[in-house]
């Protein structure tokens, strides 16, 4: 659950029994106005099942409320939760919308459909089923033998590792630097030394007053930078402007 939390996964409802016995999701109706939407069902912590909506929450919850008999998916969805729910057992749900302000050049990027096979692959929720699982690792397979970082890096920065960064798990990119990187708002992905597990953070370019791009990863970034000495310089290779790669610090003798 930790690491939805971290990508922007909030928690917008659960699922409960009316008074009438029918299973509904009671969801913050500000989550229903979005269409193109990742969701997920949380039993104590554990991510259950993961899905996507292009017709917003309501309608799609009302399949699982009310399943059809020809959806396998959503039959089993249904007895799941209200296996759970009748042993007041919580289930949760989280969301994340794509708002649309993911772009690459001129064109829409569908968050929601990108991310929801690797999570998928990379949780292998229960309520998913082994065919959709072994799916979407199929999916999430290169055929082809992947290109390392070094081939894929188009430029560098650096930056002194300043206490306010490693006890609050953020950095500011040089000015110069912050043109490599995307638009105010979108997300950006983060890879920690050798740790190949992305995190991720939100390109903020409002919080300096000069324009350069502050990026926050609190936990990730204060657990990367503990062993890292105060003022050690940090090497950053970019490979792509939302996405970028935190060298670990050279040891000197």
């Amino acid at each position: 659950m930790e690491q939805l939390i971290e990508i922007g996964f909030q928690p917008v409802g659960r699922w409960m029994l009316s008074e009438d016995g029918a299973l509904k999701a009671e969801v913050d109706i500000h989550a229903k106005l979005h269409k193109n939407v990742l969701y997920a069902f949380v039993v104590e912590g554990q991510v259950m099942y993961v899905g996507k909506s292009t017709t917003g929450l309501r309608q799609r919850f009302q399949s699982y409320a009310t399943p059809g008999k020809d959806s396998s998916t959503n039959v089993r969805c249904h007895q799941h939760i209200r296996e759970h729910v009748e042993k007041n057992t919580r289930v949760e749900i989280l969301s994340m919308a794509d708002k649309g302000l993911h772009k690459y050049g001129s064109f829409h990027l569908n968050l929601a459909a990108g991310l929801e096979d690797s999570i998928i692959a990379m949780l292998k929720p229960s309520w998913n089923g082994e065919r959709e699982v072994r799916e979407a690792v199929e999916r999430e397979q290169v055929t082809e033998a992947p290109a390392t970082l070094a081939e894929l890096v188009t430029d560098s920065f650096s930056f002194n590792l300043a206490p306010a960064y490693r006890d609050n798990g953020f950095f500011n990119v040089p000015v110069r630097s912050s043109r490599l990187l995307g638009n105010n708002g979108e997300t950006l992905e983060l890879l920690l030394g050798d740790d190949p597990t992305p995190q991720y953070s939100i390109v903020n370019r409002t919080s300096n007053k000069n324009g350069s791009v502050r990026l926050y990863c609190s936990q990730p970034l204060k657990r990367w930078f503990k062993n890292i000495s105060p003022n050690t310089r940090i090497e950053v290779d970019v490979v792509s402007p939302l996405s970028i790669h935190l060298l670990n610090p050279i040891s000197e003798g």
